[in-house]
């Protein structure tokens, strides 16, 4: 397994906990924003992330919106959407997403899906 630096961009606090919670438990160094504003303002203090893991609905910065933003500055970190959005697997495609998790999820799918994108 590779081990990755991780953003998880999700404005659920237990869901948010959760998923950095288990990606640490994997090895993985996970760093965590609780909007599409604290996201960018982590990636503009230099952090430079493997992996992004961005839920699509938050309030004020949806996670369609930080990823577009993101992209603008030129980084091209592969993105993973988590959302319950029934339009994610179709936004996610849009974004160019390596995947799309539905909420609620299986932690092991996540697992999976995580040592996928930081692997290749």
């Amino acid at each position: 397994m590779c081990v990755a630096s991780i953003l998880v961009v999700e404005d659920e606090s237990l869901i948010r906990h959760l998923v950095v919670d288990t990606l640490t438990d994997e090895g993985h160094s996970v760093l965590s924003a609780a909007s599409g504003e604290d996201a960018l303002d982590r990636l503009d203090g230099q952090e430079n992330p493997d992996l992004l893991i961005v839920d699509l609905r938050m309030p004020g910065m949806s996670g369609q919106e930080f990823v577009r933003r993101q992209r603008e500055c030129g980084d091209s970190i592969p993105v993973v959407v988590l959302s319950g959005s029934s339009e994610a697997k179709q936004v996610g495609q849009e974004l160019g997403a390596v995947a799309v998790i539905h909420k609620p999820f299986d932690l092991d799918e996540l697992i999976r899906v995580v040592q996928r994108a930081t692997d290749s």
